[in-house]
């Protein structure tokens, strides 16, 4: 099995930098490169911080930049990228160590952001824990976030979401959109070729606008649901039915 291991170089030393997503006064930077030749899924292990993945056409390499944050300099050494090859699979994991906050008084604020870029069309798979998700340009894309937003666009294939929190954003996939779960936050659903299905929803809105199969809400909490658009069959929760009381569907075809 073919195997190649790259801890991310540091670039630029500790320096007070501009406020960041939360006050950081310290960041670094982190680089790290892997070829792609041959390669059939990128996985992204991503921890506290901002995640983008790019699909760029006319390159056989993933190219990760990661910029690490924390607000004292002291805690910046650990934090750092791990990318890997194994077989036909590359490994990206952000790697940013537990604290003992005894230690630290309880005001430990770390995060490692990462800008990830890949051929166009490959396959990824995204673990993420907090912040905001931005993924396009990529083949299918499955994707469980803990918290923040998550954005999804130009896939050329597949797309599957599991969401703790915050709202999620998908449009212009060529395949099938699923939903295992989403917990709190609004579901926008654009411009899907084909069938969409959401087997669990816990609050907010959610809005598909030009499906072109079915579109499918097995459970659902609250908020409404806004259809446009949608070819095929729309199958909804009992409590959505046009006799009840509760009915909350705009179609709009």
């Amino acid at each position: 099995m073919r195997r190649q291991l790259i801890v991310a170089a540091l670039v630029v030393g500790a320096a007070p930098a501009l406020q960041a997503q939360w006050g950081s006064r310290y960041s670094e930077v982190r680089t790290a490169q892997l070829d792609a030749r041959n390669v059939r899924v990128v996985r992204i292990e991503a921890r506290a911080g901002a995640l983008r993945v790019v699909g760029r056409s006319g390159v056989d390499e993933v190219r990760v930049r990661g910029t690490a944050r924390a607000n004292a300099e002291r805690w910046m050494q650990d934090i750092r990228i791990v990318a890997e090859r194994r077989g036909d699979e590359l490994r990206i994991v952000a790697v940013i160590p537990e604290l003992d906050w005894r230690r630290s008084l309880g005001n430990v604020e770390r995060a490692l952001d990462l800008i990830i870029e890949l051929p166009a069309g490959l396959a990824v798979d995204v673990t993420d824990t907090s912040g905001d998700v931005d993924i396009s340009g990529t083949g299918d894309v499955d994707i469980e976030d803990s918290s923040g937003n998550v954005r999804i666009e130009n896939v050329a294939g597949d797309v599957r979401v599991r969401d703790g929190s915050g709202d999620v954003e998908v449009r212009n996939v060529a395949g099938n959109v699923t939903v295992r779960s989403d917990g709190s936050g609004d579901l926008n659903l654009y411009d899907v070729r084909r069938s969409v299905l959401v087997e669990e929803d816990g609050s907010g809105d959610i809005t598909a606008r030009r499906v072109g199969g079915s579109f499918t809400v097995r459970r659902d909490g609250s908020g409404g649901i806004h259809t446009a658009s949608v070819e095929g069959t729309i199958s909804l929760p009992a409590r959505f039915s046009r006799s009840g009381r509760r009915y909350s569907t705009i179609r709009m075809d």
